[in-house]
């Protein structure tokens, strides 16, 4: 009976490896804690139920030794391993809720009974069950589960009679695990146009494992989002973060500096934030199966705010050298936006005005002149400004 026994043990678990696939094509391995069950007396109510579990055929027959055996027996030293054939035995009917309480019930108990390689295997399909449900807390607290079940298994001795290879092998399974959790926080991210819960698996995913490479697309994701709900509090830490890991883009760093000069803040990352957008547009290459002159549209639009916003920076700074320059380089190319065109000239003509004053050069006047006229004919919020200044200009120079 006690041979009988333990192979049955064996069909099973080997069953159960491979009900469950982790990234496509993952095995679970025979769990080295089933060592323990030769020890176990098959004549007790408790050994012939487990015998039970081990040679039931029938899913459903096994699912209800396993419920049977764990209602009756809460302490026994293979408590573990029934609670984590249970959780693989709902997982393979995708009873999907069932998963999360009973792998609930395996982490409640503590790590010795548990068991490492159990809780691995549960915390396995209670991410992928929370995220068949759709559940984002249950999905950032089972990842973290998960993290900290590989981090333990990472950590942990080889246990007795268990062989270095195979337990290599079960730390290569739990960190495949981890990696997986993380990938469930990007897919979910991608699935979501809200930007507050995209931020949310930004902000666990960050907490749980920072250096995840599945990071930098979730932040993407979370400034694209949040960029597009108009939602600051969500599209700037992202564009800060991809910029800190060197993961930013053009579209990244002149947002940022677009939203820095408004707001007043930050001030001092403006100059560096559009520099470093005009050396990636130097570079940039169209995206594939995208128009040529769509492209080129896109680019010169691109290049054209990179130098409005300097020039607007350095302008309300009374820079007036660098804000001339700026926005002389900017004009080419935001033709098309009234709003920014209209700043570009009213700005234009007064760093003309107090270029041409302190350096007595009449031609910087003219200009100030041209360019405070063009911004009296566009419909903006510096319309009647540029109107008086271009009345005090050409009263002052007899224009």
């Amino acid at each position: 009976m006690l041979v009988e026994l333990c192979v049955a043990f064996r069909r099973l678990s080997m069953r159960s490896a491979r009900a469950v696939g982790l990234l496509g094509c993952l095995l679970l391995w025979w769990i080295p804690a089933l060592a323990q069950l030769p020890e176990i007396d098959a004549t007790t109510p408790e050994g012939e139920l487990l015998a039970k579990v081990g040679l039931a055929e029938d899913p459903a027959e096994k699912l209800a030794s396993l419920m049977e055996f764990a209602s009756k027996y809460p302490d026994h030293l293979a408590i573990g391993w029934v609670l984590a054939q249970q959780v693989q035995s709902h997982a393979t009917s995708q009873q999907h809720n069932q998963v999360l309480a009973t792998a609930a019930k395996l982490f409640a108990l503590d790590v010795a009974k548990a068991g490492l390689t159990n809780r691995v295997r549960a915390s396995a399909a209670a991410v992928k069950s929370a995220e068949e449900l759709g559940k984002r807390e249950a999905i950032v607290e089972w990842a973290r589960r998960s993290h900290e079940s590989a981090t333990a298994i990472k950590t942990a001795p080889t246990p007795e009679e268990t062989e270095e290879e195979a337990w290599a092998a079960e730390k290569t399974y739990a960190l495949q695990v981890a990696q997986y959790a993380d990938y469930v926080h990007l897919r979910k991210a991608l699935d979501s146009t809200d930007a507050a819960e995209v931020a949310a698996y930004a902000s666990a995913l960050k907490s749980m494992n920072a250096s995840s490479e599945y990071l930098p697309g979730l932040l993407e994701r979370q400034f694209v989002v949040g960029r597009a709900a108009n939602n600051r509090e969500v599209a700037v830490p992202a564009a800060e973060a991809l910029t800190a890991m060197d993961k930013g883009n053009d579209e990244t760093l002149l947002y940022l500096a677009s939203v820095y000069l408004e707001t007043k803040q930050n001030q001092d990352k403006i100059v560096p934030y559009t520099d470093a957008a005009l050396e990636k547009l130097k570079t940039k290459t169209a995206p594939e199966g995208m128009d040529a002159a769509e492209f080129k549209k896109q680019l010169d639009f691109s290049t054209g705010l990179a130098h409005w916003v300097q020039g607007l920076y350095h302008a309300t700074g009374s820079r007036w050298a660098q804000a001339n320059k700026s926005l002389r380089a900017a004009l080419p190319n935001i033709g098309g936006n009234q709003a920014m065109q209209a700043a570009a000239y009213f700005y234009l003509g007064v760093a003309n005005f107090e270029i041409g004053k302190k350096s007595k050069d009449h031609k910087e006047i003219i200009d100030a002149v041209k360019f405070t006229e063009l911004c009296t004919k566009m419909n903006s919020p510096y319309q009647a400004q540029a109107k008086q200044n271009l009345i005090a200009i050409r009263g002052q120079f007899r224009m």
